[in-house]
């Protein structure tokens, strides 16, 4: 909760650090508090209405994440060795 309360006060701080330099109209201010406002409202309607399903979803991104980051580093790792990638045969013009 105290995390929560720190960002809230460091957006109203920002905010009132452009609208005071004017980088940002009051109306932009406005505009901007409303999107938030209906992002985070969405979002957690989402959350509350996707309870059961996040919590079966979430441990299959992650694995599919991890695979993924998995081949990137091998394929890096045969690039480096190798100099070249791989099934690039030479003299193939591709």
């Amino acid at each position: 909760m105290l995390l929560l309360s720190t960002l809230c006060l460091l957006g109203v701080v920002l905010v009132g650090l452009l609208l005071t330099t004017s980088a940002i109209s009051l109306e932009q201010a406005l505009v901007a508090l409303a999107r938030g406002f209906v992002a985070v409202m969405l979002i957690v309607w989402a959350a509350s209405l996707l309870h059961g399903l996040v919590a079966l979803v979430v441990p299959a991104v992650i694995v599919v994440a991890l695979v993924i980051a998995g081949l990137v580093m091998l394929t890096a790792l045969i690039v480096r060795v190798t100099g070249r990638w791989p099934n690039n045969n030479e003299g193939d013009d591709v």
